[in-house]
């Protein structure tokens, strides 16, 4: 069960704050936000803490389901988001670096005292070690996700799906390889739920493909410009059985590119945004992944910044302005 805002953990309480700041760096007209929103901010020591701590604001009853993901890779952790919402599952995140659970992820666990924990990945990801780290640590089913690669750890993700479950028979596809034009995908999937899919940029994967087709879905939603999926991509996807139309998600940039995906969502223009880093190390924006199903869950479209630039990119702020009115909290 979802948790409300209103009763945030005492672990989150203690992470909250207002940071007016934010707001500061919207170049908006003195009346745009007239009506100041509440800004919560959710910061950890890490993005394992990070994570640990969203999950808690998004379900502080606890969790049936829990997945785990790589902290420092983005594809596993993007195709989990739409199996998240097929289960009402938050995202955790373990060091692919190491072969040990992070103590935030373990103590999260624990307090979401879930029935069965989803590794999202192969040993590669999510290393044997970590994964019998967690199923020591708790009474749960331990469910490991993984393909020959991360094209057919995604379409294992979606084969968990039946084509009654995929909402408005409708599936996403993004890229594989570059976090940028996906990221703000995570609420959207979530919330759908709708299965996520990855490929190539130049070439559908044939597990992609075969996925798409076993969900029956007549609608696709492709993340990113040509340079993300190339258009002979959005020509195969066209060509399967049952499609019937490709809608693609794209602007100049991935800040566009993400109003965009926002202005996809049935939640577009909602109470609730969150706002999270579009870069990261290594160009993983974690935060912003471990952020999807909360934006599921609270109906909040996921904005990227850019974390190097002490301003709004001004395709953010015009997505801000323009939705002002409606704005209650920022998070």
């Amino acid at each position: 069960m979802a948790a409300s805002l209103s009763r945030p953990s005492s672990r989150i309480l203690a992470a909250l704050a207002a940071v007016a700041m934010v707001l500061s760096m919207v170049v908006l007209a003195p009346s745009a936000l007239a009506d100041e929103p509440d800004v919560i901010r959710v910061a950890g020591q890490n993005r394992f803490d990070t994570a640990a701590q969203v999950a808690a604001l998004t379900y502080d009853t606890g969790a049936s389901d829990v997945i785990v993901a790589a902290g420092f890779n983005f594809p596993d952790a993007l195709a989990a988001s739409g199996i998240g919402g097929l289960v009402d599952a938050p995202i955790l995140l373990v060091n692919d670096a190491r072969d040990e659970a992070t103590s935030f992820t373990l103590a999260a666990l624990a307090d979401l005292d879930p029935d069965t924990v989803h590794v999202a990945g192969g040993t590669a990801a999510v290393s044997e070690a970590i994964e019998d780290e967690i199923a020591a640590a708790g009474d749960w089913a331990m469910n490991r996700f993984a393909g020959a690669d991360r094209f057919a750890t995604a379409a294992l993700m979606a084969d968990v799906f039946e084509p009654a479950d995929v909402a408005g028979s409708t599936a996403i596809v993004g890229t594989g390889f570059v976090a940028a034009d996906s990221l703000s995908a995570g609420p959207l999937a979530h919330a759908g739920p709708h299965p996520i899919l990855l490929t190539r940029s130049d070439a559908l994967p044939e597990a992609t493909a075969e996925a798409l087709e076993d969900l029956e879905v007549d609608t696709v939603l492709v993340l990113g410009g040509t340079s993300a999926v190339s258009a002979a991509v959005v020509e195969a996807i066209e060509a399967l059985d049952g499609v019937a139309t490709v809608t693609r998600l794209a602007g100049a940039n991935r800040f566009a590119t993400a109003v965009d995906i926002a202005g996809a969502a049935p939640f577009s223009g909602g109470e609730r945004v969150i706002l999270a880093t579009g870069f990261g190390p290594g160009n993983v924006p974690a935060d912003a992944l471990a952020g999807g199903p909360h934006g599921g869950v609270f109906g909040a479209e996921l904005l990227p910044i850019n974390d190097v630039r002490d301003e709004l990119p001004s395709e953010i702020a015009a997505y801000l302005a323009a939705n002002a009115a409606g704005i209650d909290e920022i998070v």
